[in-house]
């Protein structure tokens, strides 16, 4: 597992590998994603990395970068669909909820 976790610094395997580890399932791999995720700059690596870091149950670490991805010139359009796999678009947070107001 670290040799994968270390391949995470290749672009080249990057989208490959975060697949790989969302796969394998070890949340030891969550911080490496994370910080992976945070500093991206290739928009092809953002989702893979980011529904890897939904599949291994990140949660608030994922409201930072997906919040910035959105609203870039190139945004991550699956972003939204993320955060809310990721329990993050809840009704106190922009999300729906049982208090959101019914229209007549």
């Amino acid at each position: 597992m670290p040799l994968l976790v270390a391949s995470l610094e290749d672009i080249r395997l990057r989208p490959w590998v975060a697949d790989a580890l969302g796969a394998i399932g070890d949340a030891s791999a969550r911080p490496a994603l994370l910080r992976s995720l945070t500093d991206e700059k290739y928009a092809t690596a953002r989702a893979h990395e980011a529904a890897a870091l939904v599949k291994l149950g990140e949660r608030e670490g994922l409201r930072g970068p997906l919040a910035s991805f959105v609203v870039l010139a190139d945004p991550m359009i699956e972003a939204v669909g993320l955060a809310r796999d990721a329990g993050l678009l809840g009704a106190k947070s922009g999300g729906w909820g049982s208090t959101s107001r019914r229209r007549p």
